[in-house]
């Protein structure tokens, strides 16, 4: 009785903390400057709802339903960084219980608790948390996706409200963005391959019923987004990328290589006599070919490989953000061995370490967050400008800058000049395979003349931001160091991408 409740004061304890560093992990630090794609969805995001849709025809290149939820959540908690970011991180935290649900019905309880905890304390669930981006929502609906498809079609649970929810949540995936179509492939092949066909007609249905409303209301504005050049500045994965993104899902190089060579030494260490031996566990080759095993293989395969063997011919693969969509196979594939083969000491003692280490990189990042942000830069701007002053913004700089110039009341303090012009059309995405030398060479001269005859004799400064492209970047800067009078160059602080650390100042 007593060993019960003590078993039971520890689980709580246990639970406790890591709800604790879910909030943590989804709360702290929160108030950091934007990233420049943030801007762009709070920015897409705060127009009609009419407006959304239109901005989404040359501004991007994903579908609505994330920035319709952003609208309405930002009128409710405001559109500041811990507003927009908070919806985000309520996707996080809504993952954490869908993980263990997914693993708890593919394997069994334990194994659930072990793939929720994997998810808690994971770099690319953790970073996105606290990202005003889809990309946190994308892999709550792929997990639940998964969810109600095992659940009605493999696992004996079939019910009409199982099958509605899968459709809706379906629904929900293919208008959050396109990638969640890979998913839906691969599920598609999944049950074809390992299910039982007597609810063939069911799932086709459910496939119908899942895919109809997209095409139905969204194929317009598709093509018009693949035709606007909004990829042009994804590159063609080679074939090292499909491994570069295992290492992604914890991080990335070497720490992630090292954390997988940690994960597979834990199913043949074991702790016996106060010494450490290696073995072979029994039962491993068996338990390798489970169906659930095979079922998450192939959802991990298709999803990332379809993607990759399109990009072969138009590059839509970023590792870094879309395969959100399959991070949950991933973690489900790591959690079943370790929950079965590994060692009832090491295990525990591995996790706490890992938890402890999360924490304490996560802390760390968030107490020393770089000191170039577009929130400092524009901070900066405005510090040693004076009103009248002309402010030259490349492609990568023009989005974020116009976001924080706006919210701080001062967007009619600079007379600003967007480069390439084109740019203050699509501000969330560079042309690069319309902008060639000549091109911006062009642009470049048209820019300056207009410059020049803005500036006229005033004493006015022209302000010139460096972007994270540099043969934009470059283009303009050699027009004005030829036409004008360099005065300064200050260094904002070390950055991270696409963020500038560099600003020029001219006179005439």
């Amino acid at each position: 009785m007593e060993n019960e409740k003590a078993r039971r004061i520890l689980r709580f304890a246990a639970v406790s903390v890591l709800a604790a560093a879910a909030l943590w992990f989804s709360f702290f630090g929160i108030h950091r400057s934007f990233w420049f794609d943030e801007c762009c969805s709070v920015e897409i995001a705060n127009t009609s709802w009419s407006g959304i849709i239109q901005n989404l025809k040359t501004n991007a290149h994903t579908p609505p339903l994330y920035y319709f939820l952003l609208k309405v959540w930002m009128a409710l908690f405001g559109a500041d960084e811990a507003g927009a970011r908070s919806l985000s991180a309520l996707f996080y935290l809504f993952s954490i219980p869908a993980v263990y649900f997914l693993g708890k019905t593919l394997f069994d309880r334990k194994t659930g608790l072990l793939a929720a905890f994997l998810f808690l304390a994971n770099p690319m669930a953790v970073q996105f948390a606290q990202f005003a981006r889809m990309y946190s929502l994308l892999g709550l609906l792929a997990i639940l996706s998964t969810l109600f498809f095992v659940q009605q079609f493999s696992s004996g649970q079939a019910s009409k409200k199982n099958w509605a929810v899968y459709v809706a949540v379906n629904v929900a995936g293919t208008f959050t963005h396109y990638w969640f179509f890979f998913l839906l492939l691969a599920q598609g092949i999944v049950y074809l391959w390992l299910f039982s066909k007597s609810s063939f007609k069911s799932f086709a249905l459910a496939m119908l019923a899942s895919l109809a409303p997209f095409f139905l209301l969204w194929t317009p504005v598709l093509w018009m987004q693949a035709t606007n050049g909004g990829t042009s500045g994804i590159t063609r994965p080679g074939a090292g990328v499909l491994a570069e993104t295992l290492l992604i899902f914890w991080g990335g190089g070497k720490k992630a290589a090292f954390l997988y060579g940690a994960f597979l030494a834990l199913l043949f260490i074991r702790l016996e006599g106060g010494m450490l031996k290696f073995r072979l566990p029994a039962g491993f080759t068996e338990f390798l070919r489970r169906k659930e095993i095979l079922i998450l293989l192939a959802v991990l395969t298709v999803s990332l490989g379809t993607p990759w063997l399109i990009s072969q011919f138009n590059p839509i693969y970023i590792a870094t953000k879309y395969t959100m969509l399959a991070l949950f196979a991933v973690l489900l594939l790591i959690a079943p061995f370790l929950a079965r083969f590994g060692d009832r000491i090491l295990l525990p003692a591995f996790c706490t370490l890992l938890f402890m280490v999360t924490v304490g990189n996560f802390t760390g990042r968030r107490l020393h967050p770089p000191p170039d942000s577009i929130r400092s830069l524009t901070e900066f701007l405005l510090e040693k400008s004076r009103p009248g002053d002309l402010l030259l913004l490349p492609a990568s700089a023009w989005g974020g800058t116009e976001y924080y110039l706006k919210r701080l009341g001062e967007q009619n303090r600079f007379i600003r000049f967007p480069f390439p012009a084109e740019v203050a059309a699509h501000p969330c995405w560079p042309d690069l395979n319309r902008w060639t030398e000549p091109y911006l060479k062009n642009e470049a001269d048209a820019l300056l003349n207009r410059v020049e005859a803005q500036i006229g004799k005033a004493p006015a400064r022209i302000w010139l931001l460096n972007g994270n492209l540099p043969r934009v970047d470059d283009a303009i800067k050699a027009g004005l160091d030829a036409r004008f009078r360099p005065l300064d160059e200050s260094e904002i602080g070390a950055s991270y991408l696409p963020l500038r650390n560099l600003v020029f100042a001219y006179q005439k």
